[in-house]
């Protein structure tokens, strides 16, 4: 009997300790450190939009405009209060001017190599000109690199055309829209991750 409650005794021991065992094994949220901060501009000598379905481009230049955090043991939202202004030149000699409808944010996702991999969200473009006026919304998968100091918009994920008129159809509602947007950061920004 009892070598019975002996061998009771030690599972029941052994079951309490198992919740505190795993809960150990949860690291703390991923921070971020950022400097300078504040507001900042990145000039965009070329930025391309294309229509996935018909290969129409338009090449804009222009420039993004935000704001960063500053400091450390930030959250993940590292680029904010996002705005695009460009004037594009499309097929057929349309042109037009690209105004973000609202701002958007980028959140980081992971960090190597002095480089921080992240999702640009809300991101609403109007394009508007005399013959081809469109919509494109959706969230990018974007990065930023330290050494170079360039925020880039990435090919990976299209953004999808949800308003048009004109456009001569080689663009249409619903269409994939992918943008490809590389810029350097002023002033040069630092961004690390433990």
């Amino acid at each position: 009997m009892r070598a019975f409650l002996s061998v009771l005794l030690a599972v029941l021991a052994i079951t309490a300790a198992a919740p505190a065992a795993h809960s150990a094994e949860v690291g703390p949220a991923t921070t971020w450190t950022v400097a300078p901060g504040g507001a900042a501009i990145v000039t965009v000598p070329t930025f391309i939009l294309t229509g996935a379905r018909t290969g129409a481009t338009f090449v804009c230049s222009g420039s993004v405009s935000g704001a960063f955090p500053v400091g450390s043991g930030l959250g993940s939202r590292l680029f904010h209060n996002i705005y695009v202004t460009s004037r594009c030149n499309g097929p057929l000699g349309v042109t037009c001017e690209i105004v973000s409808a609202a701002p958007a944010y980028f959140t980081a996702i992971s960090y190597l190599n002095g480089r921080t991999f992240g999702r640009l969200f809300n991101v609403t473009f109007r394009c508007t000109g005399q013959f081809c006026s469109f919509t494109a919304t959706g969230t990018l998968d974007a990065d930023y690199e330290n050494a170079s100091a360039t925020f880039r918009i990435l090919t990976t994920v299209p953004l999808t055309i949800t308003a048009i008129t004109g456009c001569y159809g080689f663009l249409n509602p619903g269409d994939p829209l992918t943008p490809s947007l590389a810029g350097a950061v002023n002033p040069r920004q630092v961004i690390t991750s433990p």
